[in-house]
């Protein structure tokens, strides 16, 4: 059986399975463990060649009814290209714990870690107590920390939890029980949440104010969605999603734009399909049919649909994102009537029951579109949260001019919000626009984003609108300007008017100007679009939160900090003195701390 699949960055491709074979294909000299049946981890490389085999996890399958006895129920690798696995085990003979030294009763969920060549375990944990449990989903974040969703009893009798282990391993981060009902628990990483899957008997949670669904409607199971604070297993939003049928969510995975492709399948006649499903109805009423969703950051229902055939058992079951930000979805199905696409590989069922792989395009040929990821700081071109105030850039398809157009002024001298038919919509407030082109543009964050958890961004193209975008809001988001890239040499203008650089470093004491945004909120409060033309200093917008600068890692006295006269609303100019401590060099980080909220450390100038 082939279990759960992860790629890594050079293109391999890792495997996990349980086989009842004692002789299982393996590379000679490059396999862990035995030979044995039992449950294991792969690796092809990007050509597809089979390198490692380990099945460390040898231990043979009941005889009597060839029950697997250890399972893998997920793998993942974390930044440092390690092999992380969970799932379910008996026990693995000569394998302890770190934070649990054997199985607790029954089956235990395992979690395990591998360096990338599969040669050694680096790290091993059993997690369980004397009921059984089984491990579903991995996923580990930047910092090394690894989240595991999983349940405990099988069936729906069961409980879904996610639980976090710090990056060393040794400690129980939190341990979030989620609801009653058992099945499939995926889990998605998201950035500062985790979204996980169960099945929800209609007990055991109550669904957030702001669910999609409050109410239980299914005959045994609903399909239950939660997002969870990554930091602290706080449940931050709940809802169930299904019918009056029984509703099962086996796969979780994102499209370009940070929604949840939510994908599984359901009984239920009244499944909850938007206006715009491309399958508005089941295929066969009581049978077993394929369900999509996909909901934003915030848990809004933004599109749901059925997907299957007349057949009896229509079942979804992985899914995965495309380059382009599109959903991969693949079941099996035993319709006849599949909906497949002209010029599809296999265009007929071939047996009673047959893989299905679907492609869905969720925004339509030549509509503008936004991935996430193509938000960023116009000036260190990170992605993540907005602030308000901040110039940022985003890359959208299918929007923008032929030509630069760039900035126009109002009769009241702001910045224009409609430039060469663009408009950039913040909860439906348009931005000012610094630039438009096809393909990328410059607007400035409206401030009333401030105390928001997220936002809404919309791109209209010629009166044509994309799909909404949620990006997170944060208080402040630094970036300094630099001359290219985001990183390196900043723009710094030095006391006497050249440009800094490493053949004209500052010399210590003396002034130097250089540029910012992302500050946030200001005093003044900030107005869109405005031109910082004022003749008082105390009129001039200053960021609200406190303020610092530090050259080489040394405090640096800030002479003014505030908004660029003659510039609009967003751009922050400092004039600063370069402390007497500076370190000297061609390459001094420069750093701006807004709030609290540093800007990159890999932004320099050269100080004498």
């Amino acid at each position: 059986f082939a279990l759960a699949a992860a790629a890594d960055t050079d293109g391999s491709l890792y495997l996990t399975f349980s086989t009842a074979s004692f002789n299982f294909p393996r590379p000679a000299g490059l396999a862990l463990g035995g030979t044995g049946a039992g449950a294991g981890v792969l690796k092809l490389n990007p050509a597809g060649a089979l390198t490692t085999v380990s099945t460390w996890m040898g231990t043979p399958t009941n005889p009597a009814n060839g029950e697997l006895n250890n399972s893998p129920g997920g793998v993942t690798l974390d930044a440092g290209r390690n092999v992380w696995l969970t799932g379910t085990t008996r026990g693995f003979p000569g394998q302890f714990g770190a934070l649990q030294r054997g199985v607790g009763g029954g089956r235990d969920v395992f979690v395990a870690r591998l360096n990338n060549a599969l040669s050694e375990v680096t790290y091993f944990t059993y997690f369980g107590t004397a009921a059984d449990e089984a491990g579903h989903g991995i996923a580990a974040d930047a910092a090394g920390a690894v989240y595991v969703s999983a349940n405990t009893g099988f069936g729906i009798d069961g409980n879904s939890y996610v639980f976090k282990l710090d990056p060393a391993g040794n400690r129980i981060v939190f341990n979030t029980t989620l609801t009653a009902g058992g099945g499939s628990v995926p889990l998605l990483l998201d950035g500062a949440d985790i979204w996980v899957a169960a099945s929800a008997t209609g007990s055991g949670f109550t669904p957030s104010a702001q669910a999609i669904q409050k109410t239980y409607g299914g005959a045994i199971v609903d399909g239950a969605l939660f997002r969870v604070g990554a930091a602290d297993g706080q449940v931050r939003y709940s809802t169930y999603l299904g019918g009056a049928g029984n509703d099962f969510i086996n796969a979780l995975t994102q499209d370009g734009a940070g929604n949840v492709v939510v994908f599984g399948n359901t009984t239920s006649m009244n499944y909850p399909v938007t206006a715009d499903a491309i399958q508005k109805t089941a295929g066969n009423p009581g049978a077993t049919t394929g369900s999509v969703a996909l909901v934003d950051p915030t848990g809004t229902l933004l599109y749901a649909s059925y997907l299957g055939g007349s057949g009896m058992h229509d079942v979804g079951l992985a899914a995965a994102t495309d380059r382009q930000g599109n959903p991969i979805l693949t079941g099996s199905t035993s319709a006849s009537n599949f909906p497949v696409t002209a010029g599809a590989l296999q265009p007929k069922i071939a047996g009673t029951q047959d893989v299905y792989i679907v492609r869905l395009e969720l925004a339509a040929p030549g509509e503008p579109a936004l991935p996430r990821a193509a938000i960023q700081n116009a000036a260190s071109f990170r992605p993540g949260a907005v602030a308000p105030g901040e110039i940022i850039v985003i890359y959208p398809s299918n929007a923008g001019p032929p030509q630069l157009a760039t900035a126009a002024l109002t009769a009241d001298r702001h910045i224009d919000t409609l430039v060469a038919g663009t408009r950039v919509l913040f909860d439906g407030t348009p931005a000012p626009i610094v630039y438009t082109v096809a393909g990328q543009m410059s607007v400035v964050v409206p401030y009333n984003v401030q105390d928001k958890a997220f936002t809404r961004v919309v791109v209209e193209s010629q009166g044509v609108k994309s799909r909404p975008v949620v990006a997170p809001v944060t208080a402040a988001a630094p970036g300094i300007f630099t001359i290219s890239g985001g990183t390196g040499q900043a723009v710094v203008v030095n006391q006497d008017a050249s440009l800094n650089g490493p053949s004209r470093p500052a010399a210590r004491q003396s002034i130097v100007v250089f540029f910012a945004t992302g500050e946030g909120q200001t005093v003044p409060k900030g107005e869109d679009g405005r031109l910082n033309e004022f003749t008082r200093l105390e009129d001039f917008p200053r960021p609200q939160a406190p303020l610092s600068v530090t050259i080489g890692g040394e405090p640096a006295e800030i002479l003014y900090g505030g908004g660029a006269p003659g510039f609009l609303a967003g751009l922050m100019q400092f004039n600063v003195r370069v402390p007497q401590g500076a370190p000297s060099g061609a390459a001094v980080p420069l750093v701006v701390t807004v709030g609290g909220v540093a800007s990159p450390a890999s932004v320099t100038m050269a100080v004498q």
